[in-house]
């Protein structure tokens, strides 16, 4: 995008999000992967709120702002073929079953965080 002079503001931005998103990720997968002091547990709540409280923004200006303005950037063909890159590393990252198969292992996590039942999410109005 940078490249082709579109989103110049925006974009590396983005990229400092996703670098800044991973760095959260890996300490939440860390935290989670054995049972945690109180104290550690705190670090988690801190961080899963860094990280919604960035995320929710970050995916709503990738899908209504930078994923349209790619396909103007991006010839069809190569755009095809970027999709198929990004199919091949998510099988990579996350195995034969892709991100189809981690979605249980992000259930049992939710679950052990006490964060599984969406109804709690519910405002009372």
């Amino acid at each position: 995008m940078v490249k082709a002079g579109k989103l110049t503001d925006t974009a590396p931005i983005l990229v400092r999000q996703h670098q800044r998103g991973r760095v959260l990720t890996g300490r939440i997968l860390d935290v989670t992967a054995k049972p945690a002091p109180q104290r550690a547990r705190r670090d988690l709540t801190a961080d899963m709120a860094a990280f919604i409280r960035m995320y929710e923004p970050h995916e709503a200006r990738e899908d209504t702002v930078v994923f349209p303005a790619m396909r103007e950037v991006i010839p069809p063909r190569e755009f095809t073929e970027m999709a198929e890159t990004f199919e091949d590393e998510e099988h990579r990252r996350f195995g034969a079953a892709g991100f189809t198969g981690v979605v249980g292992q992000v259930a049992d996590i939710e679950k052990a965080l006490g964060i599984y039942d969406l109804n709690q999410f519910t405002p009372r109005v």
